[in-house]
This record gives structure tokens, sequence and C-alpha cells, in this order.
């Protein structure tokens, strides 16, 4: 009976699917990373930087999406007329982009000289396009409860990427990942097609009304999603620019690596978030508030341990990786920063739940002009290595969270600074922290033992709830419908 309700379970078959991928995918990044070297795995992480722009213009449209799909979920004709739409708008865009692609091309224009990549300006262009649609393929493929479908789509690009790993090496392997992209962007389309989740052509309306409702909701968090975007875009553009190829390649080593921990959380939260937007959007506060106190608790509590375990294995990893040997440091501060982005959680959604998406495009738009100039300040006047670039995301996260945490707290009517900052940052996870903080910053690296050992000593009760909130999860996986 139990093996079935786990090979029946499809949060279980989700999320096991999402981490045997994240698994896979991180053994096939240190395949990469070796098999290109520094400065051609530089060259790939250059690559990815301008998908990674290119994806970020997004106006909103995905998250604009989904938050309307969640509140017009009764109504079938509604939602298919915003997905329409919503498809309609990114083939004008994607048109747009093709015409950039050509004008590049005529012109015969390098991006950056640094960096010699005009022989994959189409395939950058054609993924880029590819990734729009399958933004919204993703979230209506969960929105309609089709999670073993969202399980096959985000898992098979990871499928393409072990076999070409065995058979290319060096520059070619860049070309050949990009197909993968390519291949798997393609199959997403198909798969989505073929499953019915999309609304029927002839059904949809195709109206000013509902592009310009969809952009109205979906420009302010257009603002917000980007600019927070930005943050680690924009460092690692700096970092491209102020170094050399080598140091921008384990610098991307070090963001692969350190990043793919967090991806095992950021798994969960893209099923439970339409569930979440549901939960945050009622009136009653008590209710809001209890929703808020478990999810903090479990998720942040969670991403403090995953950090502070995965800290321990960086040394041991870049053992077997002499060519970036000098990526450790830059490895722990990425991880520590990326984790401090988990404190707004929550909090953030609950501005958009509550359609507060003005105030969290201001937040997030100051604190990308603080990165900006705490990044650009690091490099001209400190000139610190380009390990330590990465303090300016860390401290703008701080103050980014911080800030959420205060205009969500007033939406609760809950004013006091005092418990503003315990939701905030807990002294149980505060302490460990700045534990961890100081040793990867002086390179103490003997003592990275201690964060870890000291989380579990001040977070028995939040580990608990961890296992308990698991097993609600495998007993009635139907409590993420919305």
């Amino acid at each position: 009976m139990k093996i079935k309700l786990f090979l029946t379970n499809k949060i279980l078959i989700y999320l096991a699917s999402r981490y045997i991928s994240y698994g896979v995918q991180f053994f096939v990044s240190l395949i990469i990373a070796a098999k290109m070297g520094p400065y051609f795995f530089g060259i790939y992480g250059f690559i990815t930087l301008i998908l990674n722009y290119c994806a970020v213009i997004s106006f909103g449209i995905p998250a604009s999406l989904n938050v309307l799909l969640v509140h017009h979920k009764t109504q079938e004709n509604t939602c298919g007329n915003y997905i329409g739409n919503a498809l309609l708008f990114y083939t004008i865009q994607s048109l747009l982009l093709f015409v950039l692609y050509l004008v590049l091309v005529i012109s015969d224009i390098e991006i950056d000289n640094n960096y010699p990549i005009k022989e994959y300006y189409l395939l950058i262009a054609i993924i880029a396009s590819l990734n729009y649609f399958n933004s919204i393929f993703i979230n209506v493929l969960r929105i309609k409860n089709k999670v073993n479908q969202l399980s096959v789509v985000q898992s098979l690009n990871v499928l393409l990427n072990v076999i070409v790993v065995c058979i290319v090496k060096g520059e070619n392997l860049i070309i050949a990942l990009l197909l993968c992209n390519l291949i798997s962007g393609i199959a997403s389309v198909i798969v989505t097609k073929l499953c019915d989740a999309l609304p029927p052509l002839k059904k949809i309306l195709i109206k000013i009304t509902f592009l310009k409702e969809i952009l109205g909701k979906g420009m302010y968090l257009f603002f917000c999603n980007s600019c927070f975007a930005f943050i680690l875009i924009s460092i690692r553009s700096l970092i491209s620019a102020n170094y050399k190829v080598e140091e921008f390649g384990a610098f991307t080593f070090s963001f692969s690596i350190a990043n793919s921990v967090m991806l095992l959380l950021e798994a969960l939260m893209t099923i439970i978030f339409p569930k979440l937007v549901d939960l945050l959007s009622f009136n009653d506060n008590k209710i809001v508030e209890n929703t808020l106190e478990k999810l903090r608790g479990t998720y942040i509590s969670s991403a403090h341990l995953l950090i502070y375990v995965a800290m321990l294995f960086f040394p041991i990893l870049l053992n077997f990786m002499p060519k970036y040997s000098n990526a450790l440091t830059s490895m722990n501060l990425i991880a520590l920063a990326v984790l401090m982005n988990t404190n707004s959680s929550g909090y953030s959604t609950l501005l958009i739940s509550k359609n507060k998406e003005r105030t969290s495009a201001v937040l997030s738009m100051t604190a990308l002009i603080i990165n900006i100039i705490l990044g650009y300040s690091l490099i001209s006047f400190f000139h610190v290595g380009f390990s330590y670039v990465i303090l300016a995301a860390l401290f703008t996260y701080i103050y980014f969270s911080f800030m959420v945490v205060v205009e969500g707290r007033k939406c609760l009517c809950k004013s006091s600074m005092v418990s503003t900052f315990k939701s905030f940052f807990p002294i149980k996870l505060f302490i460990p922290y700045l534990v961890a903080l100081i040793i990867s910053c002086l390179q103490y690296e003997n003592f990275i033992w201690l964060p870890l050992v000291l989380y579990m000593i001040l977070n028995k009760r939040d580990i608990f709830m961890m296992f308990n909130t698991a097993k609600k999860l495998i007993i009635n996986p139907d409590i993420i419908n919305i």
C-alpha cells in the first residue's frame, strides 16, 4: 500500500523527477566545466548571460498570467483568452527578436570582442524565443495540475545534455549544448499541445482588453521580477567586463554549483506557488499569517540546512577540479548570497496576492540601483578579487528582503519593528549565517562545519516542522490543487 502511495503521488513524482534531473545536471555541469576549461566555459557563461537578459525581458507576462489564472480558476473561457492573448504577445516579441538578430548579422556586430559568439546568434535568438513560450506553458501545465507532463518538460534538456557531454568536448560542446536547448524547447511545445493544456484556437478571443489587463498587472511584476533578476545578472556582467575570461569562467562555475543547491527548493516552490497565491488572497489575516509562518518556518530553514551541508562538500568537489581551485571563496559567497534571497519568501508572494505589484516593483528597482553602485564600487574603488564582487548582491538581498517583510507585515496590520526583525531574520538563523559569512570572507575553510553544527542546535523545532510538512505532502498530494 505504501509503495502504491509513493508511485501514484504526483508531488513525489514531480519532485523525484526534478531532484534526479538536478542531480544529473550537477554532475553534467562538472563534466562540462572540465571538458571546456575556464576559457570556453567563460564563453559559454557569456552566452547563457545573454539568454538570461532575453528571459528577463518578459514584460511580466508569465507572472501576471499565473496570478490571473488562479484568480479566475472557475472561468474556463476567460482563462483560455488570457493564455491566447499572452501567446500572441510573445509571438510579436519573438518577431522583434529576430529583427534584432538580422540587424546584428547585417551590421557584422560582435557584442563583446572578448567573447566571440557571432556564430551562435541564430541559435540564441531561437532558444530565447522558445523560452518565452515555454515560460507560459510551464505555468499553464501547473495551473491545470498536469504535474507529470511538467516533469517531462523540465527534465528533457538534462537527458539530452547527458548524451552530448559523453561524445563532445571543447568548443564544439558549446554548440551541442545550445542544440540540446533548442530540441528540448521544441519538445516542450509539443508536449503541452498533446496534453490539451492549451485552449482551442477557435475559442480564443483576441481582444485589447485582455492584453491590457495582462500587461497592466504584468508591467509592475515585470519591473519587480526583471530588476530582481538583474541583481545577479548585473554582477555577472560587471565581472565579465572587468576580469579575465578565465576568471569569469571560474565565477560561472561557482555560480552553477552554488545555485544548483537552491534549485532543489525552487522545484518545490514552483509546484506550491499557485496554491500559495490562492491561500494568501484570503481576507482573513489570521489564515494568511498562519500560512506565512508555516511556509517561512519550513522553506527558509530548509534552505539554510541545504546550503550549510553543501558548503561542507565544496572543498571536496574542487579537489577533483584543479582548474577551478580559485573558485572556493566565490562558491561559498554565492551560496550565502542566494540563500539571503529566501528571506523574502512568503511576503513577496503576499504582496502579489494583495495586488501590491507597484510596491514590489519600486523595491526591486531600488535594490537593483543599490546593487550596481555597490558592485561598481567594489571593483573600481576597492579593487577586490572576482570572488568578493558577489558581496554587493548579498547586501542588496538583505535590503530587499527586509523591505519586503516590512511592506508585507503592513498588509497584515503588523507594524511592530521588533516583530518585523524577528520575522525577517530570526536569531536562530542569523547566528549560523553570520558565522558562515565570516568563515567564507576570511577563507577559514577548516571551520566550515561550524555553521551546520550551530544550525542543528538552534533549529530543532524547524527541522521537526520540515519532516511534518513532507509527511503531509506524501499522504495527501491533492493539497496543492487550487
